[in-house]
C-alpha cells in the first residue's frame, strides 16, 4: 500500500509506521512494537516480563540495520532510541531490538549485561551506554561511504567476571600465604 504525498512522491507503509513510531517515542511513551515473547525459565537473570525483541521501525531495503541490545525498562535504551529516531529521516535505517534477557540471547546476556544499551551497525559493534545526535550522524555517514569500522570498547561481561574471580582467588591465596 502506498500513500501519495503532495509532492507527487509516494511513501510506503514502512515509512508511515516509522513516523508513527517516532511520534510515540517523541511523546515519551514506553510503548514499542513487540514481536516476540518468552515465558519465565526459572533462571534468576531472566525476567518473566514480555520480551522487547523485535523490529522497532523499518527503513526501505538497502538501508542499514541498527541492532539495539536492551531489556525491558532500560531508560538509557529509551534515550538512545530517541536519538536514533531523531536522525532517521536524514539517515534512514531499520532499528531492531535484541532483548538480552531472552533465553535465546544468552550469548549477548553474558557479554552485555552490565553495559546496555549496546549498539551494532549491522553485525559490527558501534557503541555502548549513550549516543549523541552528532555521533549517530557520523556513524551513518561512515556507513554510507562504506568505511564504518568496529569501535574500541566492546563489552564482555563474561571476561570481566573471569578476571574478577581470578583476582579474588589471588587475593585469597596471598592472604593464606601471609597467614603462614
Amino acid at each position: 500500500l502506498t500513500l501519495p504525498l503532495s509532492t507527487g512522491r509516494t511513501a510506503t507503509m514502512l515509512f508511515v509506521s516509522q513516523l508513527l513510531c517516532g511520534a510515540i517515542l517523541r511523546a515519551g511513551s514506553k510503548h514499542m512494537l513487540r514481536t516476540a515473547t518468552h515465558s519465565c525459565t526459572g533462571r534468576s537473570r531472566l525476567s518473566c516480563s514480555q520480551s522487547v525483541t523485535g523490529v522497532i521501525y523499518s527503513a526501505l531495503p538497502g538501508k542499514p540495520t541498527v541492532r539495539l541490545f536492551t531489556k525491558a525498562d532500560c531508560t538509557l535504551c529509551d534515550k538512545v532510541k530517541e536519538v536514533l529516531q531523531r536522525v532517521s529521516l536524514d539517515y534512514p535505517h531499520t532499528l531492531e531490538a535484541v532483548d538480552i534477557t531472552d533465553p535465546k540471547h544468552v550469548y549477548y546476556w553474558k557479554r552485555y549485561k552490565y553495559d546496555i544499551p549496546v549498539l551494532h551497525m549491522g553485525d559490527v559493534f558501534w557503541t555502548k551506554h549513550r549516543l549523541t545526535v552528532q555521533d549517530a550522524e557520523q556513524a551513518f555517514v561512515e556507513e554510507a561511504e562504506g568505511h564504518f569500522a568496529p569501535r574500541q570498547g566492546e563489552p564482555n561481561a563474561e571476561r570481566l567476571e573471569v578476571r574478577r574471580e581470578a583476582r579474588r582467588k589471588g587475593v585469597e591465596k596471598d592472604e593464606q600465604n601471609n597467614a603462614r
